[in-house]
């Protein structure tokens, strides 16, 4: 036995970095625990003892009460209509995500627990796990909710491809994971898919949004995700949306992105008798800032204009539209196209600033619009008291004679664009502007494949913009084109061909 007298004590400076290390140890054992979410396992029917710790065990169905910071896990079915209102905790979130063959439950897959016993991959990661209604398929009243469809497609959509028709599913429905349905009919079609009402911080990805493709509600209705209240810090990626009643998205408030995502087609005039909805893509009636709606594909949208702002003496500031396609299907589908412009900013004292709309390509655009009138395919800003930039983007046969940027008093700064096969607006010094014979820039745009076939003068010359519009659609640096897409030499996939739009 050692003698007090005989220790020796450690100086104080290294008990303190001794104990010091220590506190860092535990703290990050603590840390990695808890980067690591407990899982659950969900299925229609559920299995075994029903406590969704084991896919031998799951839940039939999403349970009464859930666990915030928690990951649930779906198996393939049709769950039918869901509201999620599981009370706030500070900020952390419930995350739902769909079980895939590669992604479904193990501690590899992040998660703190394993829940692999009883996988089956044919009969749970084979197909969707699917909402639907003939009203509203998803509803949230609470806060701080991921919706992820765990699907592995890189490019603007869900599901590898789009389907040949706007009705159709994509080619490979399971990597959109999660389905909301609208099954209503021409007189009952879904009122908003998704609904939020006062909720924020919500994320949805990897998701399949089906319209019924009327508007049920004489002038409104048929959204698709709809927010009662504004739902501010929505997100929105790798979806695919399709055929749509009237408007796609409605109302999410400030802070908002809509990325990689594909929307097909709006139809307009409503079930028979009724007024006409009037459709966009996107609608937002209230003051909302810092919107980014990047990378996205935009075809046969008919009505106002694809994206509108319309709140009566509402300000709208800071909003990016970069790295987007629109374009009108070939052969053209019979609602025409837009009223007012891809971009309009209407109404009564409505005023919209800071606004940047680049690298954009738009193709096709209509001589007609949804209501009779010709189609609009430049920016409306109805009262001439908004601000934008305007560059680096690609007009393409364009027939409408009003591509414009209107109207007086509004403050454009318009540049580097090309108007090819189209009104030629722009007065910027390096537009390039051929009204007719310019060559198709496009692999294939009338088969969704908007690559560029080569470099050429008339697309070439841009203008350096911000770090976020450095790269293009597929990842690649630009250094030369306008457009969403740099010229690299390598074309990768191109979509399917020969596809047509006959909106019901």
């Amino acid at each position: 036995m050692v003698s007090s007298k005989g220790r020796k004590t450690l100086p104080l400076q290294m008990q303190w970095c001794l104990n010091t290390a220590l506190i860092v140890f535990v703290l990050f054992c603590l840390a990695s625990s808890s980067a690591f979410a407990a899982c659950h396992a969900v299925s229609v029917s559920g299995a075994g003892s029903a406590n969704g710790t084991s896919w031998s065990n799951a839940y039939a169905g999403i349970p009464g009460t859930l666990m915030r910071g928690d990951t649930y896990y779906f198996a393939d079915g049709k769950y039918g209509a869901y509201t999620f209102s599981q009370a706030d905790s500070g900020t952390t979130v419930i995350t739902f995500q769909k079980a895939q063959s590669y992604n479904y439950g193990r501690t590899s897959d992040g998660c703190s627990n394993d829940i692999s016993a009883g996988w089956n991959a044919s009969t749970m990661g084979a197909a969707q796990a699917i909402f639907t209604s003939t009203g509203r398929a998803f509803s949230v009243t609470a806060d701080y909710l991921t919706v992820n469809g765990n699907g592995t497609t890189t490019g603007p959509l869900c599901g590898g491809s789009p389907g040949s028709t706007v009705t159709a599913e994509p080619a490979t429905p399971s990597d959109c994971g999660f389905s909301f349905v609208g099954a209503g009919g021409t007189t009952s079609g879904a009122l908003n898919l998704i609904y939020f009402y006062g909720a924020t911080n919500l994320t949805l990805k990897y998701v399949e949004l089906i319209g019924s493709g009327t508007n049920n509600i004489s002038g409104s209705g048929g959204f698709e995700v709809f927010a009662a209240n504004n739902t501010n810090y929505f997100t929105l990626t790798h979806a695919y949306a399709h055929n749509s009643g009237c408007v796609y998205i409605q109302d999410v408030g400030s802070n908002s992105l809509v990325d990689h995502s594909y929307f097909w087609g709006t139809e307009v005039y409503g079930a028979p008798g009724s007024s006409p909805c009037h459709g966009q893509a996107e609608f937002e009636g209230s003051s909302v800032n810092n919107g980014v709606r990047s990378n996205n594909v935009y075809r046969d949208i008919t009505g106002s204009a694809v994206w509108t702002f319309a709140y009566p003496a509402g300000v709208n500031n800071n909003w990016q539209f970069y790295n987007n396609v629109i374009y009108y299907s070939s052969p053209q589908n019979t609602f025409g196209g837009v009223t007012d412009g891809i971009l309009g900013c209407f109404n009564t004292g409505v005023q919209c600033t800071n606004f940047t709309l680049l690298q954009n390509t738009i193709v096709n655009n209509l001589t007609n619009d949804a209501f009779g009138g010709p189609s609009f395919a430049g920016i409306d800003d109805e009262n001439g008291n908004g601000s934008y930039i305007v560059e680096n983007n690609l007009w393409y046969s364009n027939p409408s004679t009003n591509l414009a940027f209107c109207c007086s008093g509004t403050t454009y700064k318009e540049d580097y664009n090309s108007f090819l096969n189209s009104p030629t607006p722009g007065t910027g010094s390096h537009d390039v502007k051929v009204a007719s014979g310019a060559p198709n820039p496009f692999v294939n745009w009338a088969g969704g494949n908007f690559n560029l076939a080569s470099d050429n003068a008339n697309w070439n010359g841009r203008t350096s913009l911000g770090s976020s519009q450095t790269v293009d659609v597929n990842g690649n640096t630009f250094t030369t084109d306008r457009g969403p897409y740099q010229y690299n030499g390598a074309q990768g996939p191109q979509s399917p061909t020969g596809l047509t739009a006959v909106v019901k």
